[in-house]
């Protein structure tokens, strides 16, 4: 591979990371009823089929508390109910009719901080899957046969594209801070650190 096919390479690999750690934040339960706290849980379809919800079921969010989720086969309700109960997010299922009503519960304060540290544990991931890029592209740039002051160049590049995803990540993580943590909780954390 050539230079500037490394180069592209670690963005998009980066960005991938980047991409990937967006959307598990976004899943983590907020108190707003979305599709996506739901829509990747595995259910049994019988004892040998796993298949996403989203991939057997219609799913609706009605109004800002509640997933309505409507299977194609009835026979499964009863199977969604245990895998929503399973996945272990805060929901509470129950069947009605031929539908999952999932209502999703107001958040408390310490529930908000707990969610805030799990994003922050995923963000941490992110930032290590765009280390492991820029390693990797270091690493190959470091193979080629390039002038030393090219090989600088495109380090620089590289490392130039690593601060940029590292950055996106810091800022989505303090857009969620902001949207999930009232001001005086925010205070009070600081205050907690040395």
């Amino acid at each position: 591979m050539e230079a500037q096919g490394i180069v592209d390479e670690s963005r998009r690999v980066m960005n991938r990371a980047f991409e990937s750690t967006v959307s598990e934040v976004n899943k983590l339960l907020t108190g707003k009823a979305s599709s996506e706290l739901i829509e990747n849980i595995q259910v049994a379809i019988d004892e040998e089929v796993q298949m996403r919800i989203l991939d057997v079921a219609v799913i609706n969010t009605p109004d800002p508390r509640t997933i309505i989720v409507q299977p194609w086969d009835k026979m499964i309700l009863k199977n969604i109910e245990k895998a929503i109960q399973a996945a272990n997010i805060g929901i509470n299922p129950s069947i009605q009719g031929n539908l999952v009503r999932c209502p999703v519960p107001e958040l408390s304060l310490e529930r908000r901080q707990e969610l805030f540290k799990r994003a922050q544990s995923i963000g941490e991931s992110g930032h290590i899957s765009i280390r492991t890029a820029r390693q990797n592209a270091m690493n190959g740039l470091k193979e080629l046969e390039v002038p030393e002051d090219e090989l600088k160049l495109l380090e620089k590049t590289v490392q130039k594209i690593t601060d940029e995803f590292n950055l996106k990540i810091k800022q989505h993580l303090v857009n969620k801070e902001i949207e999930w943590l009232p001001p005086t909780s925010k205070k009070k954390r600081k205050k907690k650190r040395p």
